[in-house]
């Protein structure tokens, strides 16, 4: 329900674009229906804790880590990187699917968790490697070293040519 307001502008912000205006509430979660999902993933979290640990299965906490990147983010290389749709770098175009780099870090929690719980030795990604401007392909985003989050000049405009107005 809000691609006509995202097509108008709000919702994005005036550095990219848009008109800087937030969202109204009735295109947005209330702070009820929030409460209400946060209860029920950490209720299944929990099962799922408890289910791993009862059959000797390696637990990753992906929540954590989202909620890291949300909140304080997470450094890679000396760049902080963050789950802010299309600028934080951990998110694609799509602000739904990981970027590749994302994906290196979900891949080395696992790694790590298999590593400590088995004893295994596996090596970890090389996320100078994974950081990229998109999903879909590892290659480096920026010239050498660790790539910053994303920039997109004109974003405004595309993402009115994907909302257009009705």
């Amino acid at each position: 329900p809000a691609a006509a307001l995202l097509a108008q502008g709000i919702g994005i912000p005036a550095a990219l674009g848009g008109t800087d205006e937030a969202l109204p509430d009735s295109v947005v979660l209330s702070s009820s229906e929030a409460a209400g999902i946060r209860a029920t993933l950490n209720a299944y979290n929990a099962a799922i804790v408890s289910e791993a640990t009862a059959r000797g299965a390696a637990v990753v906490d992906l929540h954590g880590l989202l909620v890291q990147a949300a909140t304080t983010g997470i450094e890679v290389k000396g760049v902080r990187y963050s789950s802010a749709f299309l600028t934080g770098g951990l998110f694609s175009l799509d602000g739904v699917h990981p970027s590749d780099l994302a994906h290196g870090l979900i891949a080395n929690q696992m790694i790590d968790a298999v590593n400590a719980k088995f004893g295994a030795s596996i090596p970890r990604v090389d996320l100078t490697s994974a950081a990229t401007a998109t999903a879909s392909r590892l290659r480096p985003a920026r010239g050498e070293g660790a790539a910053g989050p994303m920039r997109v000049e004109g974003l405004g405009r595309m993402l009115r040519a994907l909302f257009p107005r009705r």
